[in-house]
């Protein structure tokens, strides 16, 4: 690790500062807590820091209220009401308040790129504004490197952040590391980071990849509906293959959707039930009467509001199933840019996984 971990418990400070335990990380007697205008006091501040600044929750852990604002203190009688909140010191990006000068030098401590290694030399020179200053610095001084997957994967501070040399990176990524207990200073096993290979990057867990897929890349629900899990095509243009190799398409211009065909079917049925209905096309059979109220068209929108759908639960249960990158008949490397290129151009603008209030490696004083 790049170095020890922080301790709840400050040096010179009282023994308690009024709560005997932190109900997240368990440590005992921390020095400050977090404070909410909830009025629950049972987190240390290091979980209260952890949980908005690297998890980015701003709800209490105890009665899940959102808190725009909480307070570091190590006094047990303050409340949020009674404290003069103004006249503290601020860090308006996190959305906490500092009661002293001592908890907020020891907050930002967590936030320094700084180097910790025991061998270190360049000890006066070790703080640097940037993140990849100090990964340069890592580098070319000590051969060492971080997981950029992790830094921006892992709810870890940076001081608790593993390095790897040059030999040993593929294989964390591979195969994750197993968790350890030394002292003072724990770390909990870290996944493998699976591949998404339509953008052959990798992310910290099955959760975070499923995530991405079902909001970058796309399913079909006829396929889903039949019972194949998790299938997922690159782009637009690979589902179009898809349609047209393995379902029932409608080829009528006014079912053509960004110059792909998009409107496609189960059963052949189903489609002369749409060019009828939709197109005044073609006759319908007996069987085409039955369904004519049992089936509705799958078009791109829906297709595309359904990827997007998936709440954090169906997320969670989706990663437990195995993955299946699927390269329909046909396929050409220029057609995996198809997406980006259109929504470079404004169309099908996908939603952005990243808070842009939020910068989590700024530049540093």
């Amino acid at each position: 690790k790049l170095g020890p971990d922080p301790q709840p418990a400050l040096a010179g400070m009282p023994d308690s500062a009024g709560i005997a335990e932190c109900i997240l990380c368990c440590a005992e007697k921390p020095s400050y807590f977090g404070l909410g205008s909830c009025g629950h006091k049972d987190v240390c501040w290091i979980c209260t820091l952890r949980l908005r600044a690297l998890s980015r929750d701003l709800s209490c852990p105890v009665c899940k209220e959102k808190l725009d604002e909480v307070l570091l203190t190590s006094d047990a009688s303050t409340t949020f009401k009674s404290a003069n909140l103004r006249s503290l010191p601020v860090d308006t990006s996190l959305g906490v308040r500092f009661a002293d000068h001592r908890i907020r030098r020891e907050a930002a401590k967590l936030f320094e790129y700084r180097c910790q290694m025991d061998d270190c030399q360049w000890t006066s020179q070790s703080r640097f504004p940037t993140l990849r200053e100090l990964e340069s610095h890592m580098w070319y001084v000590h051969w060492k490197q971080f997981c950029r997957t992790c830094l921006w994967g892992r709810p870890a501070f940076l001081c608790e952040s593993h390095t790897y040399g040059s030999y040993d990176i593929d294989w964390h990524c591979v195969h994750g590391d197993p968790g350890f207990s030394d002292g003072p200073n724990q770390s909990p096993p870290i996944p493998a980071h699976p591949l998404c290979e339509f953008c052959n990057e990798r992310f910290y867990s099955e959760e975070e990849l499923s995530r991405h897929l079902h909001r970058k890349h796309h399913l079909c629900h006829i396929c889903e509906r039949m019972g194949k899990q998790n299938e997922f095509y690159a782009n637009w243009r690979c589902l179009a293959l898809h349609y047209q190799d393995a379902h029932f398409v409608c080829a009528h211009t006014e079912c053509m959707r960004g110059g792909y065909r998009l409107i496609a079917f189960a059963e052949e049925e189903e489609l002369q039930l749409h060019l009828m209905s939709e197109h005044g096309e073609g006759k319908l059979g007996d069987k085409g009467r039955s369904l004519r109220l049992q089936v509705g068209q799958v078009s791109y929108a829906e297709e595309r509001n359904r990827s997007k759908g998936h709440g954090k639960g169906q997320e969670t249960e989706a990663a437990e199933r195995p993955v299946r990158f699927m390269w329909p008949p046909g396929v050409k490397p220029s057609d995996l840019v198809a997406d980006d290129q259109r929504e470079a151009n404004g169309e099908w603008a996908e939603e952005s996984d990243a808070d842009d209030s939020y910068e989590r490696y700024p530049t540093r004083e």
